[in-house]
């Protein structure tokens, strides 16, 4: 079965608009409620067009635009599935010399070859390739490195530092060895996340100074609980300590400073935590799924 072509465009509508005299505004039976259907003026982008004519005919130019929504990273993965996900597959299987992987998540991605060669030409290409579509690379974080078994070994006999390291969706990776010598992949909080996440957090309970303890409990709770779900990864229990230590330290702070004539001490604050402790670092990964 032939694949079916990929229509020619996006059209989005300018909210600010207002719909033409007499034009009808076709609005399909179901459908998310972030979705708006009119015929106002479209402004063109390329990627894929989400209207069919065909459906609506009594449409002069049926377009949509989106108030709000979840949609858009919806659209911007599909779009990001025809220009990257399945060019890059071809080009894998077409010139590549040796193995390569590839790991895309929303708009960030990962791309590893087995040779430095192949790393040089698939950059060139991965440029051209999204220039078509009106997109390109951020400069500032595209950055080729040696990286895996053998990158330390290589750099020390060129008498370089250890390898580089890279962040992806909130992580630093580096490289590393397990107990038995095997070369392993692992991961640590990265460092200006985990500065932005405590800065946010020493702004929240100066508006909460005067809620009762049961709240600031929950609230930090919940806090400090999501945070060691999405980072609670193995080799990373040296960053959630930390974590946990300076909001235990903030919210101290946070009840010294709801009265000038508070007399909060540590002391006393460990008989609050008996009441209300925070949760601990929990390392939420198995071993059998890292080691993979």
């Amino acid at each position: 079965m032939a694949k079916p072509a990929i229509p020619p465009g996006l059209h989005l509508l300018d909210r600010n608009e207002q719909p033409q005299s007499g034009s009808p505004s076709p609005r399909p039976s179901c459908g998310p409620a972030d979705v708006q259907w009119s015929t106002l003026k479209p402004v063109t982008i390329r990627g894929a067009q989400i209207c069919p004519r065909d459906r609506y005919p009594e449409a002069t130019k049926p377009v949509c635009h989106f108030v709000g929504g979840v949609l858009s990273p919806l659209l911007a993965n599909v779009l990001l599935h025809y220009s990257f996900d399945a060019w890059i597959h071809q080009w894998r299987t077409r010139h590549a010399r040796g193995q390569s992987v590839v790991i895309r998540y929303a708009d960030d991605a990962i791309v590893g070859a087995q040779y430095e060669s192949d790393t040089q030409r698939v950059l060139d290409a991965l440029r051209e390739r999204l220039a078509k579509f009106g997109l390109a690379l951020n400069e500032d974080k595209t950055r080729l490195i040696e990286f895996g078994r053998f990158a330390a070994q290589r750099r020390a006999q060129a008498g370089l530092r250890r390898p580089e390291t890279f962040n992806f969706l909130g992580c630093t990776h580096y490289g590393g060895m397990t107990r038995s010598g095997k070369f392993m992949v692992k991961r640590k909080t990265q460092a200006t996340r985990m500065a932005r996440k405590l800065q946010e957090l020493r702004a929240e309970p100066r508006r909460r100074w005067h809620a009762k303890v049961p709240e600031q409990h929950a609230w930090l709770s919940q806090v400090v609980r999501g945070h060691y779900r999405y980072y609670g990864v193995i080799f990373n229990a040296r960053a959630l300590s930390q974590v946990y230590r300076l909001v235990k330290r903030m919210w101290l702070k946070a009840l010294q400073r709801r009265s000038q004539k508070s007399k909060m001490n540590w002391k006393q604050f460990d008989r609050v935590q008996s009441v209300f402790p925070l949760p601990r670092p929990m390392i939420h990964q198995a071993w059998h799924g890292a080691a993979g």
